[in-house]
Formats: C-alpha cells, structure tokens, sequence
C-alpha cells in the first residue's frame, strides 16, 4: 500500500486530469461477494491510443453526502488482507461531482491510512467522481491536494502527495451509506482492491 500512496505514474496522471479538466471538475458487502449490478455498457469508457482507460465525462449519480467506515487491524485479519494501511478511520465527503477522502488513525499513526503522517494532514485524496449508472470513477485532482496540504507530487519522502491516477467501483445505496465493490485501480492505484473501500459498507452520517 506504501509504494501505492507513495508512487507516481506521470503518464496516466496526465490523461485522467485531461480527463477531469473535459468535465469541469475541480477537484452489509464485503469484498468477495460484490452486491452491486454490472456496469452498464454505456459505463464502459474507451481506452486512448495508448491503452490507458479515460473516466467518462459525466458527473457521477452517486448520492452527496458524508459516509465513514472504520477498519482496524482484526477486521483487515478476519477479510485476509495484511496491510495495515487500510486500517484508520475514513470519512469520504462527496459533493456537486468531487470527493475528499480523510483518514484518521485507529491504532498506528504513520500505518495507518495508507502511511499518511497524521502529521502533515488527514487529506488522502481529493479528485473529481464520473461515470453512468452504478459504476463510480474517483479520479484524484493532485494539483487541488498540493493546494490543501502543501505536499511534494512524485515524492517518496513522508512529504509526498501519494499516488497519481484513480479508480473505479461499482456502487450500490445500503441501508444505513453505500457499498463498493469490484475496484479496479488506474496509475498508482493499480493492483488489489484497498481494504478501506470494499470491506464492509460505509455508514452515512449526514
């Protein structure tokens, strides 16, 4: 999860935030048993010429709102992931098509929320939401999160800004928040799904 929070891919950077800029932005599930319906073929976003997937320009239907989940290191155990920086406590605010995405620590500060030095600022990621249907693209806006924290892009030292890119998930409304599953990380992101979005459903707390 480090390399993952810490890493740089200048070349996707680059297309997700051409992306971004197109559409005016500025900045109980479990993992193994996705609830959510299958993107629609609409949702599906075709791919530039150098193979990298573009989020789609619409704006996101997922619902405004503050949603929370807390993760320690048991639940990660229990789910078979043994990084402990998906373990924290993580609010995700979205709001008129952009998302912030904070983390507070609940055991280890500087493990947990993916490394983040509680330090520097509990921002982990802010960025813009697209896509049609149930399918969610969160593409991170690193200039905004320069901004907001004053970090260092492409650095590995504590002081960096984390990784370039985004992700896609499926979303579904739950009962008490949402639920994500089948992520599928772009850039940086790329790899398993992080713990501290699909593991169980976020509650809603306003």
């Amino acid at each position: 999860m480090e390399a993952r929070r810490r890493g740089s891919l200048t070349l996707v950077a680059t297309v997700l935030a051409v992306a971004a800029a197109g559409c005016g932005g500025s900045g109980s599930s479990s993992a193994g048993a996705p609830t959510t319906p299958e993107a629609s073929p609409a949702a599906v976003p075709a791919s530039t010429d150098l193979g990298v997937p573009v989020a789609p320009a619409a704006v996101s239907s997922i619902p405004d709102g503050v949603y929370r989940t807390q993760i320690d290191d048991t639940l990660l155990r229990k789910h078979g992931y043994s990084d402990p920086g998906n373990a924290g406590t993580w609010t995700l605010t979205i709001r008129h098509g952009t998302y912030t995405l904070d983390c507070k620590s609940v055991a280890t500060p500087g493990v947990d929320c993916g490394n983040t030095d509680p330090g520097l600022s509990s921002l982990v990621e802010v960025g813009t939401v697209h896509g049609t249907g149930h399918t969610v693209w969160m593409v991170h806006d690193m200039a905004k999160k320069v901004r907001l924290t004053h970090c260092v892009r492409y650095s590995q030292a504590a002081d960096g800004c984390g990784p370039e890119g985004g992700f896609h998930m499926a979303w579904q409304v739950v009962p008490k928040g949402l639920s994500f599953s089948q992520y599928v990380g772009i850039g940086d992101e790329d790899g398993p799904p992080l713990a501290n979005w699909v593991i169980q459903p976020w509650t809603k707390i306003s």
